[in-house]
């Protein structure tokens, strides 16, 4: 799920299933609820920006949508799974990426999830950081 304006700039993400959606639209209850339609069936994964817009790794806090918390209270048994991709040189010539993946297992509140991500973010730095120290 990504935000209409963000999917016509990186209109290749459209061949692996992504779809839009316009916060400006009434339409968006019906985005919302279908994403929750989606999470019901236990074979089914969706993957969204919750900022609502790509920003970079270096940005200190994400703030989220309140569409989440809409999406996992209509599917309460959906498990969550939190995603930090960093990038970054540490003198080589390529860049090298870490992913860290860290399941969420709290409340379906806004404030709760959004603030557990933000600390998974600081958590994988550091972790980075300490794996590429010399």
């Amino acid at each position: 799920m990504m935000l209409e304006h963000e999917l016509a700039k990186h209109m290749f993400f459209s061949r692996v299933g992504a779809f839009s959606i316009d916060q400006k639209s009434r339409g968006i209850i019906e985005s919302l609820n279908f994403c929750s339609k989606i999470l019901c069936e236990n074979s089914n994964m969706l993957v969204f920006y919750p900022q609502g817009k790509f920003t970079s790794q270096h940005q200190q806090e994400v703030t989220f949508q309140r569409g989440v918390e809409r999406v996992l209270n209509q599917a309460p048994d959906s498990r969550v799974i939190f995603a930090a991709f960093l990038t970054d040189y540490y003198g080589y010539r390529k860049p090298t990426l870490t992913i860290a993946l860290k399941e969420y297992d709290g409340l379906h509140m806004l404030s709760e999830i959004e603030n557990s991500f933000n600390e998974h973010i600081r958590q994988s730095v550091i972790n980075q950081d300490n794996l590429f120290a010399t």
